[in-house]
């Protein structure tokens, strides 16, 4: 089932590339996750279109998440290791 849905957003979207990084599925449930960078990674033309085939495909708008990530205050490389980053994880959607 989850195949024959791919296939056909694929067939929609007209290239493979544009699929989210995360598909998953629980029962009748779908969810595509992108993981951004917070203030220089963007949603491409080619991920645009994959969401758009997918609504088109019957999907809801809310089995898409965007995840905008920053790491702050990491400390810097010392000796080859680095040790004690701190990972701001948030959920915003754009």
């Amino acid at each position: 089932m989850q195949e024959q849905l791919l296939q056909r957003i694929y067939e929609r979207a007209v290239a493979a590339n544009g699929c989210w990084d995360v598909f998953s599925w629980r029962g009748g449930e779908h969810l595509f996750a992108e993981f951004k960078g917070h203030g220089h990674d963007r949603i491409p033309d080619s991920q645009r279109r994959w969401l758009q085939a997918a609504l088109e495909c019957g999907l809801p708008l809310t089995s898409f998440l965007i995840v905008e990530w920053s790491v702050r205050g990491a400390p810097r490389m010392s000796a080859g290791l680095q040790t004690g980053v701190n990972c701001d994880l948030t959920g915003k959607t754009r």
